[in-house]
């Protein structure tokens, strides 16, 4: 009939970029029901294509929302944040700190005398490619070093892919009096310094930083009669807000306690009484209001533990001291010991960690995470 033009078979090209896309899309899903990480490296050896999918940025952040948490390879077990060595010049102790771990990447920083020394820098560094950011700090004066945390970013915004985006968050005290925040983003290369609210009273003693959720936490004690509680800061939201600790708390631990390293649910603290025996375990239960309160929710009696006579066979009159917590470990040290041990929450056994003398500091979880290349800096 005249007037109809006949439709045009799509050009070859045309199907062939379709079926190409399909068979894209097809292999991603195939790929995604792998079930870890380990596994999904071998088949990204098969050949170039698979490669491409499991490597890019969009199958990575689902891959990693399906299989959530990756696998816990292991702990960094640090002195006091220090990975230490014998200098054969002066017999000091020296080396690199350690101040976080977070999603496969570690954070660096420089060594320094005392809390009012801030570190003047930092570098996040990822132990599989071996690739590493540096990152200089301006001088900050007049402030005392709280901690520093590592928080990173792939989110899909609005339906568009994000690159790998990573942040830095140190936490310093100005005087002694109000927590000051400094962020570093990858994604502007550049440090800010946020904006802080004065909220607590004089500091007469403060411990190390503490993290679990996505938040960074210091157990705090003014010194006086206000007692003890824990400053929080949000890492995702920049906020802090202070938590009350029972007075009893205070007072049976004298600061022997750690917030436990969780992903999700309640904040759980694990302390241990000098005077007595068992390590107990708290959670902030806030089903009835949204302060909450502290729930004493079980006991571990550590005189019934296999292999506590080890922990106590160097301790003299010193003090068992909480390390770390999280992962289904305790992390504990006998100071008047050179060893540090771990107790297995599940077989109950306590066990000593095969590496070496003068570790003091937290024991920092690494996990198996598969992601995107450290984003090339701004500026």
């Amino acid at each position: 009939m005249s007037g109809k033009r006949k439709a045009r078979a799509p050009p070859a090209a045309d199907a062939t970029a379709a079926a190409a896309l399909l068979d894209y899309r097809l292999l991603a899903h195939i790929l995604l029901r792998i079930r870890s990480p380990a596994a999904l490296a071998r088949a990204a050896t098969v050949c170039r294509l698979w490669r491409r999918v499991a490597s890019s940025p969009t199958f990575l952040r689902l891959f990693r929302q399906l299989h959530h948490p990756p696998p816990l390879l292991g702990f960094f077990v640090c002195n006091n944040g220090s990975a230490v060595s014998r200098s054969i010049v002066d017999g000091e102790l020296v080396g690199k700190a350690l101040a976080d771990t977070h999603d496969g990447l570690l954070l660096l920083r420089t060594n320094f005398a005392d809390r009012m020394d801030i570190p003047d820098s930092f570098a996040v560094c990822d132990p599989v490619s071996g690739r590493s950011v540096l990152l200089r700090v301006a001088p900050v004066t007049g402030s005392a070093y709280l901690g520093a945390a590592l928080h990173t970013d792939d989110s899909d915004a609005g339906g568009v892919v994000c690159s790998f985006e990573f942040e830095v968050i140190l936490v310093t005290c100005y005087n002694m009096w109000e927590p000051r925040l400094y962020v570093f983003s990858s994604r502007s290369g550049q440090w800010t310094v946020h904006a802080y609210i004065p909220m607590l009273p004089l500091l007469s003693a403060f411990s190390g930083d503490m993290h679990a959720n996505g938040s960074v936490y210091w157990l705090i004690d003014d010194g006086g009669d206000g007692g003890a509680y824990l400053l929080a800061l949000d890492a995702r939201t920049k906020q802090f807000s202070i938590i009350k600790l029972l007075s009893s708390m205070r007072t049976r631990y004298d600061g022997n306690m750690r917030v436990i390293r969780f992903d999700y649910g309640e904040l759980r603290v694990v302390a241990f009484a000098a005077a007595a025996a068992p390590l107990e375990f708290w959670h902030l239960d806030k089903s009835r209001s949204s302060r909450g309160r502290w729930v004493l929710e079980s006991r571990v009696e550590l005189a019934h533990v296999d292999g506590v006579m080890e922990l106590c066979v160097d301790a003299d009159d010193d003090v068992t001291r909480i390390m770390d917590a999280g992962e289904g470990f305790v992390f504990l040290k006998y100071y008047g010991s050179e060893w540090v041990f771990a107790l297995d929450l599940q077989a109950m056994v306590l066990f000593r960690l095969p590496h070496r003398r003068y570790y003091f500091g937290p024991a920092l979880p690494y996990r198996m995470v598969l992601k995107p290349p450290l984003p090339a800096l701004a500026g």
